[in-house]
């Protein structure tokens, strides 16, 4: 349920009474036991301990500071006062943008400055939190909340969609900040700061970046010692505060080290891992989880996964809002479900910060070739990607190869967005009714260039920083942790540890042979050694194995009512015909595509 949800209005203004039954009654539809705070322009729904005000401020706090007890005493404050009293408290001694550098931890912030007439709305710096705000420019009022179809159900907030936010949705599967699938309505990108004063849409100031430079002056050895001595610190905040938590283990090298650090630092008996299996073993890595909790002492209970269980995800998705079409939101939804703790360990993070994708590695490769041959290169390697055969299976080696020669026949930030592109622009404008003129790459080449890095290739990390990891990553948890009570505690994401690791020189995170390195070193002794040799496969579902074969009946209906429940008028009937076609007789493998298309079916037939 949502934890902040309430509205700022202009200096001077009156709340309609209308607008005021409104929030009232969306409040209620949510069924959150908070209550409504009212100020001098201002209602917050929210808990008592997540207020702090005086004459001048007021301060809505969600979320936790990882770091608590040390602004408490930076404050004068008992460790146990709560985040928004600590936060008001360090606003009367130092600078609003030198204390949001200090916090650490999952968070959004309403933040009213009453001297100054404006309002802040903030997220974390990684954006492991949401916020959402509309704008109703008539009343001169901001409503802002934790949840998207809170926003969407106020009287007089526009529902008008947003065609590139949905043209980035058939790229990517998710739609990024600041766009919703609504044009009234922003989602505050991570590390940002939206101000304004109810005149107008608030306008996005960034207070953190990732920093790459200076690049820290350290030994390999030095670095290895004092990357795994912040992950402890860093475990041991999140235990203080959730001494009894589970962990999530997929077969990979950053949940299964997370496991490890947990298991030795609190060794206790009672503490279960939860990991989900597949049919399909280029997906399978449940006897790799099974390898690494034997190594740690922890019993593992695992989950095998089917197409029947695609009866929750209706209700998982349902709070988003928006389209979204990670396929592993399923499996993380179903191992969050099978705890009993208030918290589990994930791994979450580790490839962002550490350097674990092998498009890193494509990318670090790609630097090498002289810009001239990267140019010379292009119409060759288009020419031998058109000429290989289309895979039937994104993860086989066929499927690798292609996608390599197709990136390397692009500009750089097209080629690395190509890695994780779901449909190509040719392919996307064929699908949508009303083609976008705008594209995603656009904004990622404003992003990527205005990066200051020490290395090219860090250019590429900042963008899964700022964009994948937040927009994707984070979605896919807040999504599948929603209504559970469950927290994900997640060490990597320690700003102490992310600020650490982007100082070091690229080659201690990776190298066009190595990739996370340094967590690779530290995990040795807790890892199943076969992880080290294996393709990362994480929680990633089966669905073009399932589309084909027990789902196949599924996206026929996809393609045979698309005129009946793409309500919105969205698609291109014939196109999405023809791609489902095309994917149940074995000619191209269309499975991320496909289940973005079933995803977009949920999303519409519960927006009706």
């Amino acid at each position: 349920m949502p934890e902040l949800f309430g509205a700022f209005w202009q200096w001077g203004k009156t709340l309609p009474d209308t607008l005021r039954k409104s929030l009232e009654h969306s409040y209620l539809r949510s069924q959150s036991k908070v209550k409504a705070h009212w100020f001098d322009h201002a209602v917050v729904y929210a808990d008592d301990s997540a207020l702090a005000s005086n004459k001048e401020t007021i301060i809505a706090f969600s979320g936790e500071l990882r770091n608590q007890p040390d602004l408490a005493r930076l404050a004068g404050l008992s460790t146990v006062s709560s985040p928004a009293q600590i936060i008001l408290t360090l606003l009367g001694r130092q600078p609003f943008k030198d204390l949001l550098q200090a916090l650490n931890g999952p968070f959004v912030i309403a933040y009213y400055d009453l001297s100054r007439k404006q309002f802040h709305l903030l997220r974390d710096q990684l954006g492991q939190k949401f916020f959402f705000h509309t704008t109703i420019t008539q009343y001169g009022c901001t409503i802002f909340s934790e949840s998207l179809p809170l926003l969407t159900a106020v009287d007089g907030v526009s529902r008008q969609l947003d065609a590139a936010a949905l043209a980035d949705y058939f790229s990517l599967g998710y739609i990024p900040a600041p766009r919703t699938a609504y044009e009234a309505i922003v989602k505050v990108a991570p590390g940002t700061d939206d101000c304004g004063d109810g005149t107008s849409r608030p306008a996005p100031h960034r207070y953190w970046q990732p920093q790459f430079l200076p690049q820290s002056k350290v030994t390999w050895l030095d670095a290895v010692d004092q990357a795994k001595h912040l992950l402890e610190q860093a475990t041991r905040r999140l235990l203080r505060a959730h001494p009894e938590a589970d962990f999530m283990l997929s077969g990979g090298i950053d949940s299964g080290l997370v496991t490890g650090l947990v298991s030795q630092l609190v060794p206790d008996e009672t503490r279960q891992a939860y990991s989900i299996a597949f049919a399909e073993k280029a997906y399978d890595e449940s006897d790799l989880a099974a390898g690494t909790a034997q190594r740690c002492g922890v019993p593992l209970a695992v989950h095998r996964l089917t197409p029947a269980d695609l009866a929750l995800l209706p209700s998982v998705l349902a709070k988003a809002g928006e389209p979204y079409a990670d396929s592993s939101l399923l499996p993380t939804a179903i191992a969050t479900r099978d705890t009993t703790r208030e918290a589990l360990f994930t791994g979450d993070g580790g490839d962002e910060v550490f350097g674990g994708y092998r498009r890193y590695q494509a990318m670090l490769l790609r630097c090498r070739i002289p810009g001239w041959l990267q140019t010379a290169l292009r119409p060759p390697a288009w020419l031998g990607a058109q000429l290989l055969p289309n895979p039937r299976d994104n993860r086989s080696r066929l499927a690798n190869l292609k996608r390599s020669l197709q990136s390397l026949a692009l500009p750089p930030v097209a080629a690395y967005g190509s890695f994780q592109q779901i449909a190509s622009k040719s392919l996307r404008d064929r699908l949508l009714a009303t083609p976008s003129s705008q594209n995603y790459l656009d904004e990622w080449e404003k992003v990527a260039a205005s990066q200051d890095v020490a290395h090219p290739v860090q250019r590429y990390n900042a963008l899964d920083l700022k964009i994948y990891l937040p927009d994707d990553g984070f979605r896919k948890t807040s999504l599948a942790g929603e209504g559970t009570g469950v927290t994900y505690l997640c060490p990597i994401l320690d700003m102490d540890v992310v600020r650490f690791a982007l100082s070091l020189p690229i080659e201690y995170r990776f190298t066009s042979k190595e990739n996370k390195r340094l967590l690779r070193h530290i995990g040795k002794e807790f890892l199943d050694p076969r992880i080290f040799s294996q393709p990362k496969r994480g929680f990633g579902t089966p669905v073009a194995d399932w589309f084909r074969n027990e789902l196949a009946p599924v996206a026929q209906k996809l393609a045979n009512e698309v005129t009946e429940w793409d309500v919105h008028k969205l698609l291109n009937a014939e196109m999405v015909q023809q791609v489902v076609a095309e994917h149940i007789e074995g000619k191209v493998s269309h499975g991320p595509l496909l289940w973005t298309l079933y995803c977009l079916r949920l999303w519409e037939d519960g927006d009706q």
